[in-house]
């Protein structure tokens, strides 16, 4: 839609292209969707009850097992910065590309802080 409307944008080349859903709520179709055009990636900790890790059309959707203490400890956002920390790493070693930034988290995630990431 950048490219479509580029007159609108100051600088259309650097804007949003990628998207990282922390704990998406609703993703079985009703809810949260990917935006056409855009990375799009999600990542749901396996003991969140509140988001799932069926968001359609993503680049990939990312469960881990980590769980942070309280009733919605898992799904707060302070419970995902290993998570940001790790993504950050992989997306800036990846070079726009999509599975090599897929690979580099799964492993960042388990090498840096031991924590296992299936992709889904």
């Amino acid at each position: 839609m950048i490219k479509q409307n580029a007159n609108l944008f100051a600088d259309p080349d650097n804007e949003i292209d990628l998207v990282y859903d922390m704990a998406p709520n609703q993703t079985g179709g009703k809810g949260t969707k990917k935006t056409n055009g855009l990375n799009n990636y999600s990542h749901h900790h396996k003991g969140d009850k509140f988001s799932g890790s069926d968001m359609q059309g993503t680049n990939a959707n990312f469960v881990s097992e980590e769980t942070s203490p309280g009733v919605v400890g898992s799904h707060s956002t302070s419970s995902f910065v290993n998570d940001v920390t790790a993504f950050l790493q992989a997306f800036q070693s990846s070079n726009g590309n999509s599975q090599q930034l897929i690979t580099d988290f799964v492993n960042l995630m388990q090498k840096q802080y031991g924590i296992k990431v299936t992709v889904k």
